[in-house]
Parts: structure tokens; C-alpha cells; sequence
């Protein structure tokens, strides 16, 4: 059994089936540039959810305003 069976796979993992160079080629990419450009889109998602967080760490509670 393959052990993403258990939950997701790691971008290691997608970008090495076989669908990911049909899916490069289609976008008109090599699996190098999408594997780049999926790490920077998720490093900026990340940078994004910190500044929304006000910088706190993930391990801490995040606080929500709570309307009437």
C-alpha cells in the first residue's frame, strides 16, 4: 500500500505519476517549471495566510471577530 493511500500525496509524489508530464506538456511547461511555479504559488498563499493571521504562528489560536 502506498502510504499516501492514508492521506495526501506530497508534490514529490504528484509530480512523479505519469498524468503530471501530460498535464506539464498541456500547460506548455516541462514538470520542472510546474513543480516551480505549484512551490511559489503555495509559498505565497502561506505568506498570505500569516499576514491575515497578524503573523502569529500556526500552532497558536486564531482570534475571529464575532458580529451581532
Amino acid at each position: 500500500m502506498k502510504r499516501w493511500l492514508a492521506g495526501e500525496p506530497s508534490l514529490d509524489e504528484l509530480m512523479k505519476d505519469d498524468i503530471m508530464g501530460r498535464i506539464a506538456a498541456s500547460a506548455g511547461m516541462s514538470r520542472e517549471e510546474l513543480r516551480s511555479r505549484l512551490t511559489e504559488i503555495a509559498r505565497r498563499l502561506d505568506s498570505s495566510a500569516r499576514q491575515d493571521r497578524g503573523g502569529q504562528s500556526r500552532n497558536e489560536p486564531r482570534r475571529v471577530a464575532v458580529g451581532r
